[in-house]
């Protein structure tokens, strides 16, 4: 993933001064549009596939979500 991601120019990597075993990967200007179009979409469909349901239950849902997160990590 990463390789392809630099081959697209959105990320460089670099090495960590001090400890050449660390690799520093940063978004490049590319890659920050990328980023912004990608959350800007995931947005959007949020939106539309949330639309018309009550706050309590997207609410809920989020609550639902982010427990699942916690427990996959």
């Amino acid at each position: 993933m990463l390789d392809r991601l630099e081959r697209r120019g959105h990320i460089t990597r670099g090495t960590r001064p001090g400890d050449r075993r660390a690799v520093v990967i940063e978004l490049t200007a590319s890659g920050r549009v990328a980023a912004a179009t990608i959350r800007r979409a995931v947005t959007d469909l949020e939106h539309r596939a949330l639309h018309g349901l009550p706050a309590d239950a997207i609410a809920c849902l989020r609550t639902a979500l982010q427990a699942l997160t916690e427990v996959s990590s």
